[in-house]
């Protein structure tokens, strides 16, 4: 399901309407640049045949708007009602040089209903940039509709599509870009795609959120949904968006899913990159391929991250954190000046909770949460670079491995478990213990006790060794 195609652009314009001289196409980055030329006095002409009847004035018109536009702004309507009942015209048509517009409505007043639609034919938005002092161009095209009561709760049915091209927006070239807005009562569906240079991104979000007459009309249950998707997006080209950035290569998918009631929606997400390495002027990096995938689940955060490169697996880190956590983390102030001991010293703004590493630990002690990292077993030599030790070639067979492990369960002290495992002979060989194809083990594992304190006093810590030959 696309998004809507847009007809073809309308002919020549009706006659009465003074036809705009050709111009170079706005797309062009030269048009882009806003005027800093004044603009020009807001001034109307107008002139028609009207006549009452009824009790309404009916007729023709012709208006020519200067100021409004950079250039002049002719508008012609036709069949034109004005009355105590209903305000309505049959067609109406606005023509400029980087504008073309036509519509036709009517309005009761008696019911606060209006039924309206819109065609925006061609919309020159480095004109629109000059307006508001943007760098803007590109081409734009547009059909609204619009039909029902203005009241929020009245269930109104509204349609918005748009399409773009060779848009520039602040130095960003967008080649194409589509929106798709349809309401119906309480509910809305926002469609849009845009293709950068970079790659694509599109979004796709239904829910009472999305229109504001739609929160006015249901504020206690805001439910929505959005998915938002990004492809083949190329790290070089987002590097040049970001300014100080290293030099990136590689490439990306993005899926991002939203679905529950406001503020705390329920969310996925997946990213994937492939070959990705940052550019190191004197420190050579090998690419590696990463996989997230992250989960808010209400009171919870779920996220695992993994690496790999040409020789295989290389580490995998989860994370496992309370919804309550991240909540104290973000609304904790930033630390001011310290103590000795690491308390807010008198001079900070936030003595009151200030995030210092001892409130940190605090909330780190008040809620359960895990970290883990597991790393897979590897000869040393084939780490990626910068992490290859630069191993002689006496010892090419060294692999390590291990897992890392800290957090707190309910009920229990903060935990910090540690293993090691590998195969360090070749490193070993002067160690009569160690032969070579044998086996080193090295585990530790910590139990940090709470003392209640300002400060971790206190360390209860086992560690064992074993080296197998």
């Amino acid at each position: 399901e696309g998004l809507p195609t847009l007809p073809g652009r309308a002919p020549a314009p009706a006659s009465g309407l003074p036809a705009p001289r050709d111009e170079p196409s706005s797309a062009a980055p030269s048009s882009a640049a806003p005027s800093s030329a004044a603009p020009a006095p807001l001034a109307l002409h107008a002139e028609g045949q009207l006549a009452r009847r009824a009790g309404a004035i009916e007729g023709d018109a012709r208006l020519r708007l200067e100021g409004l536009w950079p250039h002049s702004l002719h508008l012609r309507l036709e069949r034109l009602h004005a009355g105590a009942r209903r305000v309505a015209v049959r067609h109406l048509r606005a023509q400029a040089r980087g504008l073309r517009l036509t519509a036709s409505g009517a309005y009761r007043p008696a019911s606060n209903r209006l039924d309206a639609d819109a065609r925006l034919d061609h919309l020159d938005l480095a004109r629109v940039g000059r307006l508001v002092d943007l760098p803007l161009a590109g081409s734009l095209e547009a059909d609204a509709r619009f039909d029902g009561p203005l009241s929020p709760d009245a269930g109104a049915r509204a349609s918005l599509t748009a399409r773009g091209e060779q848009l520039r927006v602040a130095g960003v070239r967008v080649p194409s870009a589509g929106v798709a807005l349809h309401q119906d009562g309480p509910v809305a569906r926002l469609r849009a795609v845009a293709t950068l240079p970079a790659g694509s991104v599109g979004l796709d979000a239904q829910g009472k959120a999305l229109v504001g007459a739609s929160v006015v009309a249901a504020p206690t249950r805001t439910y929505w949904r959005a998915d938002v998707h990004a492809h083949r997006l190329d790290h070089a080209a987002l590097a040049e968006l970001l300014p100080g950035a290293p030099p990136l290569e590689g490439q990306s998918e993005v899926a991002l899913q939203l679905a529950g009631e406001l503020p705390l929606p329920a969310a996925r997400l997946r990213w994937r990159a492939r070959r990705a390495r940052v550019v190191l002027p004197d420190t050579p990096v090998d690419p590696v391929d990463l996989a997230l995938r992250a989960e808010l689940d209400h009171d919870r955060l779920a996220a695992t991250l993994e690496s790999a490169d040409r020789h295989g697996d290389l580490a995998t880190l989860r994370a496992r954190l309370p919804e309550a956590l991240l909540r104290a983390l973000a609304e904790a102030p930033a630390a001011g000046p310290t103590d000795a001991a690491g308390r807010p010293g008198a001079e900070s703004p936030s003595a009151a909770s200030p995030l210092t590493p001892h409130a940190l630990l605090a909330r780190l002690r008040e809620h359960p949460w895990e970290l883990e990292l597991l790393v897979a077993p590897r000869r040393l030599d084939r780490l990626p670079a910068p992490l290859d030790p630069g191993l002689p070639p006496s010892a090419p067979d060294a692999t390590l491995g291990g897992e890392l492990r800290v957090g707190r369960r309910p009920g229990e002290p903060l935990t910090l478990r540690a293993v090691a495992r590998g195969d360090l002979a070749p490193m070993l060989a002067s160690d009569a213990r160690c032969a070579p194809g044998g086996d080193t083990h090295a585990r530790v594992v910590a139990h940090l006790r709470d003392p209640g304190g300002p400060t971790l006093d206190r360390l209860d810590a086992e560690a064992k060794l074993a080296i197998t030959a």
